[in-house]
C-alpha cells in the first residue's frame, strides 16, 4: 500500500511539473496572500545530519520551500531564494525542504548553487499533504505566531517577490 501512494504522489509531482511555467498563487487574492492558517509543525533532518522542527523559530518570519534537484523552475529560483536569505537573515529564516532525493545528489547542487540557507530532507507524505504540496516549487510565509500568511506554487521571482515580503515584514513591525 505504501509503494502505491508513494507511485501515485510521483506521478502528481511528475503532472505538477509539466504545468506552465508562470507562478500559480494558491491564496484568496491574486498578491498570494492567504486567510491564516496554522503552519503544521515538523521536525526534519538537515543536510549537515542535525534536525530542524519549525515549532523553535516561533518569534521569528520563516520562508519554506519545496523543492527538488530535478525541478527546473526549482532551479532556476535558486538564486533568488539565496539572494533573500542573505539580504533578510536578520528578519527570517528560509528553509529549503527538499522532496525525497538522496544526500549524495544533493549536497553538490547546494555547493555548486552556493546555498547557505538551512535544507531539509525526506519529508512525510503526511506533512506533503498538511501544505498542500501538489507539485514543485511552493513557497510559503510563515509569521512569527506561526500561521502561513502568503504562498505560491512556481518559482519565486526576486522582484515580484520581494516588495510582497518587505510589505508582510513591514506590516508586522
Amino acid at each position: 500500500m505504501r509503494r502505491l501512494k508513494f507511485i501515485v504522489f510521483g506521478l502528481c509531482l511528475l503532472i505538477a511539473a509539466c504545468a506552465p511555467d508562470q507562478p500559480q498563487t494558491q491564496s484568496e487574492s491574486p498578491s498570494g496572500d492567504v486567510r491564516a492558517f496554522p503552519a503544521p509543525d515538523f521536525t526534519l533532518e538537515r543536510l549537515d545530519g542535525n534536525t530542524l522542527t519549525l515549532s523553535n523559530l516561533r518569534g521569528r518570519w520563516v520562508i519554506v520551500n519545496f523543492w527538488a534537484t530535478w525541478c527546473e523552475p526549482c532551479v532556476v529560483e535558486m538564486p533568488a531564494l539565496q539572494s533573500i536569505a542573505s539580504n533578510y537573515r536578520s528578519d527570517l529564516i528560509l528553509l529549503g525542504i527538499n522532496m525525497r532525493e538522496t544526500v549524495p545528489l544533493i549536497r553538490p547542487f547546494v555547493e555548486a548553487q552556493n546555498l547557505t540557507f538551512p535544507i531539509l530532507l525526506d519529508p512525510s507524505d503526511e506533512l506533503l499533504a498538511q501544505y498542500a504540496v501538489r507539485g514543485l516549487p511552493k513557497t510559503m510565509v510563515i509569521s512569527p505566531d506561526g500561521d502561513v500568511v502568503w504562498q505560491q506554487f512556481g518559482p519565486v521571482e526576486l522582484e515580484s517577490f520581494e516588495p510582497t515580503l518587505q510589505r508582510l515584514l513591514a506590516e508586522a513591525a
